[in-house]
């Protein structure tokens, strides 16, 4: 649009995320302009600074990390620009590819139960995707329906961080009769963008240790 696509950048020297907008795209200097009205450190962007930034395009938000952020002037205005990332990490509510997660160390959701503030659950993950994870409950006792948001749930993933998010419930199934498991799959709600940072590299581990493996077959 004219106005721009409003994003939100952390810069890497900075602690707190800054809601600005993407002005431009220039493949032919391979660099993106974003206004830079609000920026207190502008005149600091000397090209040794990285940025994170994430935004939503519709149903879809896109996530990408890059360097080289830089001071400069554009149609009159001052902004910053910053090298056209390599990858673009796109998240949908449907269509997200999951992971199976190792038997061995598996990640584990720590949370409070809605009906009891005062009981941590923590529950295994069969899988993880940049959209949701899948969750084991293996307590017959545990009762959770569709549609109840779990606030303030802890992820743990193994080499990449802790992760506090809110987890949407979308099902409750049947895994096994004799057992009585159930999978529970759950969906981000509104993960923070520097969450999604840890979420991402420990799914991009789960797809490189997943074509390793396919490759050695």
């Amino acid at each position: 649009t004219e106005r721009g696509t409003p994003v939100r950048v952390k810069f890497s020297r900075v602690a707190e995320p800054l809601d600005t907008r993407l002005l431009a795209v220039r493949p032919e200097y391979e660099e993106l302009i974003f206004d830079a009205t609000g920026v207190c450190e502008f005149d600091s962007l000397d090209g040794t600074v990285s940025i994170e930034a994430a935004a939503k395009i519709d149903a879809i938000r896109v996530f990408f990390s890059t360097g080289f952020a830089e001071a400069a002037i554009f149609r009159g205005q001052r902004v910053f620009r910053a090298r056209v990332p390599e990858t673009i990490a796109r998240v949908q509510r449907r269509g997200s590819v999951r992971y199976q997660v190792p038997a061995l160390n598996p990640p584990v959701v720590s949370l409070r139960l809605p009906s009891d503030d005062n009981r941590e659950l923590r529950l295994r993950l069969m899988d993880i995707s940049l959209g949701g994870v899948a969750l084991v409950l293996e307590d017959r006792a545990l009762a959770f329906e569709s549609g109840t948001m779990l606030r303030k749930c802890r992820l743990d993933l193994p080499g990449c961080g802790v992760v506090e998010t809110d987890l949407s419930i979308q099902y409750v199934d049947l895994m096994d009769r004799k057992s009585g498991w159930r999978r529970m799959g759950c969906r981000f709600s509104d993960l923070p963008m520097f969450a999604l940072t840890h979420v991402r590299s420990y799914v991009t581990a789960l797809e490189r240790a997943q074509f390793d493996a396919s490759h050695r077959g």
